[in-house]
């Protein structure tokens, strides 16, 4: 589940109102990132979201993702997603705070939609 880099590292993300590239585009550059042919793994799509969406995810009564504008000279259009808490090494975690950032994700994934490869090229 890709929203688990939001408490490690930071979710990238392509902000499409800044991107100098269409969804085609978008979708290619990711491929490249995220491409794994030693597992045998291919990316199926692009989840898309409103920062507002991911910015209105609540967990027990507060905000539970940051988007930053992180862009840099090479990509205007890079940002990030970020936890408000429960970072690091999901092992290190409390039980509790696993199952808390357990829902803080499946609260994450209900705001996307999934883009398939294919639909993309279709349009």
């Amino acid at each position: 589940m890709a929203e688990e880099n939001a408490f490690t590292q930071g979710l990238s993300v392509t902000r499409m109102g800044f991107s100098e590239n269409d969804l085609d585009a978008v979708m290619a550059k990711c491929k490249q990132w995220t491409l794994k042919p030693k597992k045998g793994e291919t990316p199926l799509g692009v989840a898309m979201f409103k920062a507002a969406s991911a910015r209105s995810v609540q967990h027990e009564g507060q905000r539970a993702f940051f988007v930053f504008d992180t862009a840099i000279k090479q990509n205007r259009a890079h940002g990030d997603v970020v936890a408000t808490k429960f970072f690091g090494d999901f092992a290190r975690l409390s039980q509790i705070d696993r199952l808390s950032r357990t829902v803080m994700q499946v609260l994450l994934t209900r705001e996307k939609k999934l883009l398939r490869e294919d639909a993309v090229q279709a349009r």
